[in-house]
């Protein structure tokens, strides 16, 4: 079970930037995240929350040019994260 996202946000298709950090997000991310939301995002800042896992659809973000998720409880990426789909990708921060 994951952080609740409101419906309202996840269904903005032409969001760009989202900065949800230090917002206490608990869980797994919604697996639809750049699959049925946010295709277009180039910003997903996730940082200082408590998530323990990303969900797969971030690596078919096209768009996806910096990901921040320093300071959640990751262990590890899921294995399409990041992947071919993410070639304008410039900045990853993982560290806790």
């Amino acid at each position: 079970f994951g952080p609740h996202i409101p419906s309202t946000l996840l269904e903005l298709d032409k969001l760009q930037v989202v900065r949800m950090s230090g917002n206490q997000l608990e869980g797994e991310l919604e697996d639809g995240i750049g699959i049925r939301y946010w295709k277009v995002l180039k910003v997903l800042a996730l940082d200082g929350n408590k998530l323990s896992n990303i969900g797969r659809g971030i690596g078919k973000m096209n768009y996806l040019e910096k990901l921040h998720l320093r300071g959640n409880k990751l262990t590890s990426l899921p294995e399409e994260v990041p992947s071919r789909n993410n070639s304008n990708l410039t900045m990853l921060s993982l560290s806790s």
